[in-house]
């Protein structure tokens, strides 16, 4: 394995590890030390760890993240309350790349959370396209489309607050929902 890790370090090929366990999606499966290892052994390689959750192993992944220049996280499974304005202070924004693990998932949750993210527009444009974009840069094949592009008109008030951008502090949502345990067999 390190020989394939030499030649992506010298290309600066980003490699994304997907620690997912199909069999126990409910745990975090990071393994901090392994990534650190990684990270340290081969310094110019881009790191981006993703997985379906990070929720009690957000602290080995913040030591991870102190240790290791050329990690960054996929903010798809970083989804605690206020976790990229955090990041993002503790860090910097280019620590980020937006993803959503689209087609398992809807990507409306993590649009939602950095387009409410208390930070700036440049840090926000930094997670949602810039960080990536450079990240990719190493292939002179990839051909960037540039420019903006031109969405349709909000359907109503709430989709246009969202676009927008402005607060929800004055709206009421109603949340009801459950969280099931334990496998549910049918015989």
């Amino acid at each position: 394995m390190d020989n394939l890790l030499e030649a992506l370090e010298e290309l600066r090929v980003p490699v994304f590890l997907c620690p997912i366990n199909w069999r126990f999606q409910a745990m975090d499966a990071t393994d901090w030390s392994n990534v650190v290892r990684i990270c340290r052994k081969f310094p110019d390689l881009p790191v981006i760890v993703t997985e379906n959750r990070t929720y009690k192993s957000q602290r080995a992944g913040y030591a991870a993240l102190d240790a290791c220049p050329n990690l960054r996280f996929d903010l798809s499974s970083w989804w605690l309350h206020q976790r990229i304005e955090f990041i993002s202070r503790e860090w910097g924004a280019e620590r980020l790349v937006w993803g959503s693990q689209l087609p398992e998932r809807s990507p409306g949750v993590p649009i939602m959370q950095l387009n409410y993210s208390d930070i700036s527009p440049e840090e926000l444009s930094l997670i949602a396209d810039c960080n990536m974009r450079n990240l990719l840069s190493w292939n002179d094949n990839i051909e960037f489309v540039g420019g903006s592009v031109e969405l349709p008109t909000p359907t109503d008030p709430l989709r246009h607050a969202a676009r927008e951008r402005i607060s929800l502090r004055n709206e009421e949502f109603y949340d009801c929902h459950g969280h099931m345990a334990g496998v549910l067999r049918i015989t």
